[in-house]
């Protein structure tokens, strides 16, 4: 009995064909990737993957660039094609520079041919770095502005196929490290934790999704759960969660602009959020208003000192507590019932009165000094 591979997407047989392939050394390229990680000049989060990053690179196996692809970069080799079974090539940046070294040392009438053979597609994505912004010209602005950059954000899912090949290619072709952090985020897998595939049709299109809950909905969702290094199951219910968040703020918003259009003209309006950093400004302001810019001055140094230290899902959910309990459950609802009143005494002198009658523009200027503290 034999068993006979076909291929998935024709459906075709696959028949092996021995053929000439191009190797890349990485003796050298490997040990200074190895290097770098170890030096500290390039960090990676979650530290775990070093481990992953190290057996990888200490193996300094030759890279096989070679791919019989229709669409690529074409290997940069070149054949005479009349000098009959001549074993020479020629590698250069061009043909014509090819061309130019192939007939000083084969004559003036020699003619060649490219390899028919695309790069590989880590070959050519590890130039993504520093050939996006000018390289190999190293005094074009955007090189001297973006090369190196601070940080690569990907999945751990191709730690070495790409982030290995990149930092080997950047140290290699122009002696820097082409960033300093690498951020490992997880796999978005489905709400059962498996990996999405075409093939078992349990892909969740982002845009099915978007259309459905909305784009805030959607990235909130996977923010919730981005822990570095660790998968997130997408499920219907967090999904809902976050629309139920986002529909939540958006209902603050509109009470904020309605109330804030209603007052505007009988209230003074203050630019409460250009003084809130002063402590007689705000100790002149209700104490309402003075506990909740307290917390949010609270929620501003955790939320700034999380995202420093590249943790995502920790001010999410802070956030999240801020606006719905502290702005929604409270102090929206606190500003009604002054609303009220000042709407039944008219700007009346009783304290209960002047109390109420700055209410919406402070509801406006604090909701804003939160944003901007």
């Amino acid at each position: 009995m034999q068993r006979v591979p076909l291929s998935q997407r024709s459906g075709e047989v696959i028949e092996p064909m021995l053929s000439d392939q191009w190797f890349v050394s990485t003796e050298v390229m490997a040990q200074r990737a190895l290097d770098a990680v170890e030096s500290g000049d390039i960090n990676i989060q979650p530290d775990r993957f070093v481990k992953t990053w190290q057996d990888w690179l200490k193996e300094k196996q030759p890279w096989c660039i070679s791919r019989q692809l229709w669409w690529g970069h074409r290997i940069p080799v070149f054949y005479p094609t009349n000098r009959g079974s001549s074993d020479k090539y020629f590698v250069a940046r061009s043909a014509e520079e090819a061309l130019e070294a192939a007939r000083k040392e084969l004559g003036e009438d020699v003619e060649l041919k490219q390899d028919e053979d695309v790069l590989d597609t880590w070959f050519s994505s590890g130039l993504w770095p520093f050939a996006t912004v000018g390289w190999p010209s190293e005094d074009s602005e955007d090189y001297k502005k973006y090369y190196p950059a601070t940080m690569m954000e990907t999945g751990y899912d191709i730690l070495f196929f790409w982030v290995a090949r990149m930092v080997m290619m950047g140290l290699t072709l122009t002696d820097k490290a082409p960033f300093k952090e690498i951020y490992l985020h997880g796999l978005v897998r489905d709400e059962k934790g498996q990996k999405m595939s075409k093939t078992k049709g349990n892909v969740v299109d982002p845009l099915d999704s978007i259309a459905e809950y909305g784009t805030d909905a959607l990235r909130y969702a996977l923010l919730t759960s981005s822990v570095p290094g660790m998968d997130v199951p997408i499920s219907k219910g967090m999904l809902e969660n976050a629309k139920a968040f986002a529909n939540k703020i958006w209902n603050v918003g509109r009470f904020i602009i309605t109330e804030y259009e209603k007052n505007a003209g009988v209230v003074p309006i203050v630019c409460f959020s250009a003084s809130v950093r002063s402590r007689l400004i705000r100790s002149q302001q209700p104490w309402l208003e003075r506990a909740l810019l307290s917390k949010c001055q609270g929620l501003c140094k955790n939320v700034t000192s999380a995202l420093l230290e590249n943790r995502f899902a920790p001010p999410t959910k802070d956030i999240k507590e801020f606006l719905q309990e502290d702005i929604a459950a409270w102090y929206v609802e606190a500003s009604k019932t002054r609303l009220q009143e000042h709407l039944g005494l008219l700007l009346g002198n009783s304290p209960v009165g002047r109390c109420g009658t700055a209410i919406s523009c402070q509801l406006v200027m604090v909701c804003h000094a939160c944003c901007v503290v």
